[in-house]
């Protein structure tokens, strides 16, 4: 191969792409390659690596000559851009800016045009003034637009010629490498056809380092990472490494320490230097995985032609005329020289063939190992490591990594055009004091300060993307790592005791270990905590290790789970550590990418000792070294083990009314005997799960119940189950064992209502929402089908047209409505005057409620003509969007209004598109026909109930609120009572509120609220929607059991109070967030009215 150094001209210009600035960089004299970045190293590096790979395959030959002195030409050149102006087809006028250059080759005179694909032509000899030279140019230009548009070109897109913003020409120098190619007086190696199936008999280095390697000086200027604050360290690397001997070199420290780092530093000062001084031949530092170095080997002693290649590559550079000068090689696997190679034919290792150079330094070898590294590589060859000189690389302490994380800011703010506050930096220093001790400064920190320079782009960057990023990467849940969230004991207490049942021991201790994390208290040398919880089977054990993985992290499923039947033989402890030939663990590698996890070892009784053993370094120093002496770190799990022993004991007991204390004896007793106490020294605390009563049973029973509902048949099938307490109170008892737990109960829930429940549900037909009831009857099991409907979409707004209720003269009208029913109610009193005689005192109190509440409405609306500015800008605007018509909730009709699609209601992307839809649509109504909606609103309905008033006829409602799935629903069934209440009070009536119900007495209240009546359906994302009934009793009357339609759609799982969360009138189509006002609701209610009742009193 030959080295080429060339001298090419290139173009930069700045152009937007999507609507953003970059620079575009390319050759002056051809068009290829190219490279783009919004920065302009960034830019000019990739425009090195485009054109290295455009020369990769280049091959010196005799015709590609000419095209290679192209690359090398460079001559000097003045640089014009003048404003132009022409006088095109048509008498069109077109003008603008343009790029000129002008150089001699051999006194004569050429001009460029860059922005015409570097079109250039010979100036005329007799006209070399420049006055003249602009005089032809301009006539080119003219020549060159006229031609565009005769191609069809229009006069906006010429635009594209000038200069649009900043455009200039540098000269890159740069070295390549080409290889030789055939010249035509050389002979042709012949075309033998079995070559293709013969393994290559030698190798090119140079070939094989671009290949398997990476050369650091080509990441120069903008991708080499930086070393601040390492001046002392850097002095004293820099002779090592450029220094005159080739001396082997080895830096010894942990992970993050900044080791590459500092070798990337070195190259990037070296390469500086160099742009300074311009060096001939470089000194180019390769990163190897030796571990490349044989894949695709599959011939005995290939890898050895190819290593044996890259290494006289090294020493002795192709093209190279300085002898003396060699190139570098770092490798950061270490252990992998000792390990590969090694077959049963063959015991060479890498480490063997590079001893003979290292020997005689004919190259440098530089290896990046930590110290467990380096020990296992002095065990496996003493004579390959005594080569090295040894430098160690300490951590940084905690104000010299502040002031290199200082460094690292500024560089990454300038590369990715973000924003990194002062806060921020300081909470990712929190994290690495209160989660990472163990690991080094600054590389922890550096680590999560690039991914989110990178992640993003153009931002600002503070505490609360710190806190949202750590979030991402450790899996834990908000609640934990808040600290603005509070936890109240009772409340978690109470959490978790509702999914671990009879377990009082196990609750108040999993208590305190959220406690304990919230508060930040953990041992940073030690596990988060270490538990053995032992008891009988089927006692809520493994649920326990659920329950606490389900609060930690939001998905029980992110559990690591050992299952210690399978590890209960010698070679055990190797599959979860590694071995030497077998390097990755299973446990080092499920840990590797969570180290944020609950570790369950289930039976571990049943493990073999050496597993036992394994767990005493772990309980202790929070940490392990897997069999490459790479580190693991516990002190960020929780470990809990399961067992049985002692189970036995007891029930041999049984009978003799053993009490708690005497139960946790016998357990512990059976723990000391079994276990080495070194163990149970380090286990922190041994938890006893007692044995199960029916109480209990039963409510694991309406648990299962639950998980049975969130299976993929009820949820994709729209099915909704209902069991009756009597008839899960009669599976319970068929399935209760105090021996065998809640294990038994599952198997008879799968046999009883599993198997019965689908042979059901095979009967019913159609695609409609089934809600399937289970009842007790006679001993037997019985099923109820109720098929869902939904409410049919209004077909007009049920609005009036707010764009002519403009104004306060639109309150004319509703005052002078209001003034004519006050008249109406006098005429009433003076024509009967035995009406206060008549009529029961409360009805008496209805008739003067209504006459006060006319009252305040005139006043009302007097003051609203004379403040109208002032007031409409103080109500805030109703939420109400029909916006949701546009999402996949709905399909367009053949007529022109949407249709709901059923089956979306129970999808997740449906309604999650919904929720994007509402929050980006614009708002609906304004302040002013806010206003003007809520005085209508109040007179519609005076309205009506003076209608009532005057025929002296008053109502008495309830308001029935029931789950359609018993044991469920009371927090949906609380929201519903709330916002009715609320409706209630802002229309100014006499309500009372009884669990689950709603009394209401007053003026044609059953004609305001019967559209009400109906099933509101709550989302819950994996299980089921959530049906609630309400239904209207008027007066006296027994509630009906009538067919319900599915009125309104509640998407609040998120909690109502979050800005995502929505409800869905199914009758009008309108979305509103969840936590709606009364007023808002009074317009869902009033779209609903039938027409009669929205004619105000006449």
């Amino acid at each position: 191969m030959s080295s080429v150094q060339l001298q090419l001209p290139v173009l930069v210009q700045n152009i937007k792409v999507d609507e953003r600035w970059q620079y575009y960089i390319r050759p002056l004299f051809f068009q290829s390659p190219i490279a783009t970045d919004r920065r302009y190293e960034a830019a000019l590096q990739q425009f090195r690596k485009e054109l290295r790979a455009y020369f990769r395959d280049f091959k010196l030959r005799r015709d590609n000559m000419e095209q290679l002195s192209w690359f090398r030409f460079s001559p000097k050149m003045q640089s014009f851009k003048p404003q132009l102006k022409f006088l095109l087809e048509k008498e069109q006028l077109f003008q603008g800016r343009f790029h000129i250059l002008y150089f001699q080759l051999q006194e004569q005179g050429i001009v460029c045009l860059p922005s015409f694909q570097s079109y250039c032509f010979l100036v005329d000899v007799e006209r070399q003034k420049p006055s003249d030279i602009l005089d032809q140019t301009k006539a080119v230009i003219e020549e060159l637009l006229l031609m565009e548009l005769e191609e069809g070109s229009s006069l906006d897109e010429l635009q594209q010629f000038c200069l649009q913003r900043s455009e200039f020409v540098q000269e890159l120098q740069m070295r390549i490498s080409l290889e030789q190619g055939d010249f035509s007086f050389e002979a042709t190696a012949g075309n033998d056809m079995m070559a293709f199936f013969q393994a290559p008999t030698s190798f090119d280095g140079a070939d094989e380092l671009e290949r398997l390697g990476r050369n650091l000086n080509n990441f120069y200027p903008s991708e080499l990472q930086r070393a601040f604050e390492r001046e002392e360290l850097i002095k004293e690397l820099s002779p090592l490494v450029y220094g005159p001997n080739n001396q082997p070199l080895v830096l010894i420290g942990e992970a993050g320490v900044g080791r590459h780092s500092l070798i990337e530093e070195m190259v990037y000062r070296y390469m500086k230097k160099g742009e300074e001084e311009l060096p001939e031949e470089e000194e180019i530092i390769w990163r190897l995985d030796p571990i490349r170095v044989i894949s695709g080997m599959s011939i005995v002693g290939m890898w050895q032609k190819r290593m044996e290649a890259i290494v006289e590559e090294l020493r002795s550079p192709k093209g190279y005329r300085n002898k003396q000068l060699s190139h570098k090689l770092v490798i950061d696997n270490p252990l992998a020289l000792v390990r590969i190679g090694k077959t049963a034919q063959n015991s060479m290792t890498l480490a063997d063939l590079l001893k003979p150079y290292l020997e005689q330094q004919a190259f440098q070898l530089i290896l990046i190992a930590s110290s467990e590294e380096w020990k296992l590589l002095q065990e496996k060859d003493r004579r390959f490591t005594e080569l090295f000189q040894l430098k160690r690389i300490p951590a940084a302490k905690e104000e010299e990594a502040a002031r290199m994380l200082l460094g690292l800011r500024k560089e990454l703010e300038l590369q990715e055009a973000c924003s990194i506050s002062v806060p921020a930096l300081q909470q990712m220093l929190n994290i690495h004091h209160n989660y990472f001790k163990k690991r080094a400064l600054p590389g922890s920190v550096a680590k999560m300060m690039r991914q989110l320079a990178r992640k993003l782009q153009g931002q600002s960057i503070d505490v609360e993307e710190v806190q949202e990023e750590f979030k991402e990467y450790t899996g834990l849940a908000s609640p934990i790592l808040d600290d603005n969230y509070q936890l109240e004991a009772e409340e978690l207490r109470k959490n978790i005791s509702a999914r671990l049942i009879g377990q009082e021991q196990a609750v108040e201790r999993l208590s305190q270990l959220i406690h304990l994390l919230k508060a930040k208290l953990q041992n940073p040398n030690r596990p988060l905590a270490s538990f053995l919880f032992i008891g009988p089977t089927g006692v809520g054990k493994t649920e326990a290790a659920k329950v606490i993985c389900d609060y930690l992290t939001g998905d029980p499923k992110q559990l690591i789970r050992f299952d210690m039947n399978e590890y209960n033989d010698y070679n055990a402890s190797s599959r979860l550590l590694g071995s030497y030939n077998q390097p990755e663990g299973q446990l080092g590698a499920k840990l590797r990418y969570n180290p944020f996890g609950i570790l369950l070892f289930d039976e571990i009784e049943k493990a073999h000792p050496l597993v036992h053993d394994l767990l005493l370094q772990v309980l202790d120093d929070g940490r392990l070294s897997d069999a490459l002496g790479r580190p693991i770190d516990f002190s960020n799990t929780i470990i809990i083990m399961t067992s049985n022993i002692g189970a036995e004991d007891l029930d041999r007991r049984l009978g003799f009314g053993n009490s708690p204390d005497e139960q946790a004896a016998i357990y512990r007793r059976a723990v000391e005997n079994f276990f080495r106490p070194e163990l149970i020294n380090r286990i922190e605390e041994i938890v006893i799960f007692n044995s199960l009563e029916l109480p209990h049973i039963l409510q694991i029973a309406q648990l299962q119940i639950k998980q049975l509902l969130s299976r993929d048949g009820f949820v994709r099938r729209t099915s909704i189950l209902n069991i009756s307490a009597a008839a899960l109170e009669w599976v319970a008892n068929r399935g209760y064992s105090k021996r065998m737990g809640g294990r038994a109960l599952k198997r008879q829930i799968e046999r009883d209502l599993t198997a019965f429940t689908a042979e059901e549900l095979l009967k019913t037909t159609g695609e409609q929402p089934v809600i399937f009831d289970i009842q007790l009857k006679e001993d037997k099991l019985q099923a109820r089908i109720e098929e869902l409907r939904f409410i049919q979409r209004l077909e007009q707004s049920g609005l009036p047209n707010m764009q002519q209720q403009k104004g306060p003269y639109a309150y004319k009208d509703l005052l002078r409505k209001v003034e004519q029913m006050q008249g109406l109610l006098r005429e009433s009193q003076e024509e009967e005057s035995h009406f206060y005689s008549s009529q029961p005192a409360q009805e008496q109190w209805h008739f003067f409620q209504l006459k006060e509440q006319l009252e305040q409405s005139k006043e009302r609306l007097q003051h609203l003509l004379l403040e109208f500015k002032s007031l409409s800008q103080e109500v805030t605007p109703l939420r109400l969007k029909n916006s949701g018509t546009r999402s996949l909730l709905y399909q367009k009709a053949a007529a022109s209004q949407e249709q709901l699609k059923q089956e979306a209601v129970f999808e997740d992307a449906a309604l999650a598109e919904l929720r994007y839809v509402y929050q980006n649509a614009p708002d609906q109504f304004d302040r002013s026909q806010s206003l003007y909606l809520q005085q209508l609103l109040k007179v519609t309905y005076l309205s009506m109930a003076c209608r009532l008033a005057l025929q002296e006829e008053t109502d008495a409602i309830c308001l029935h609120f029931e789950s359609a799935i018993e044991g469920q629903g009371q927090k949906e069934i609380d929201y519903l009572q709330t916002n009715y209440a609320r409706l209630l009070e802002y229309l100014d009536l006499n309500y009372r509120m009884e669990p689950q119900k709603i009394w209401v007495e007053g003026y044609a209240l059953y004609d305001l609220f019967k559209k009400e009546e109906g099933y509101h359906l709550f989302y819950r994302p994996q299980q089921t929607a959530l049906p609630i009934r309400l239904r209207l009793q008027f007066q006296e009357e027994p509630l009906s059991n009538s067919p319900l339609e599915i009125i309104r759609l509640y998407d609040i799982w998120m909690g109502e109070e979050q800005a995502r969360s929505t409800l869905t009138d199914l009758r009008t189509a309108y979305t509103n967030q969840a936590q709606i006002s009364p007023e808002e609701l009074a317009v869902l209610l009033y779209i609903a009215l039938d027409p009669s009742d929205k004619q105000l009193y006449i």
